[in-house]
């Protein structure tokens, strides 16, 4: 939930009761929201890739950290969509992918521990 400036009210949608719009970056951060995590970088739509690097207000990934060129940052988001169609980087999300890649990691140790043992 976001902080109303004007009034101090909680804040659940893209507007207060008093008026005040929650501005975009804002939203783009906030839990729940289907593009929680994603670079703040909009060309055809918002940029897929996770946001890494923090300026200002916006969270931008890898990618467009450094862009200055829209005609290359378009083509960028074009890209993330086709590299991550459905992205999703909520905490649960997250925490669930570390936990598989940690099991992963574990049964690999395993595995070997177990050929060395054989040999």
């Amino acid at each position: 939930m976001i902080e109303c400036p004007e009034c101090g009210e909680g804040v659940r949608g893209t507007r207060c009761k008093c008026g005040w719009v929650v501005p975009q970056a804002k939203l783009l951060r906030q839990d729940g929201h289907p593009m929680q995590g994603c670079c703040d970088w909009v060309g055809d739509g918002q940029c897929h890739y996770p946001g890494t690097f923090k300026h200002g207000d916006r969270w931008l990934c890898k990618h467009h950290d450094k862009c200055d060129d829209p005609v290359t940052g378009a083509a960028i988001v074009e890209q993330s969509k086709i590299d991550i169609p459905r992205p999703d980087y909520s905490p649960r999300s997250m925490h669930a992918a570390t936990l598989r890649k940690v099991e992963r990691e574990m049964e690999e140790w395993n595995n070997r521990f177990k050929e060395k043992e054989a040999a």
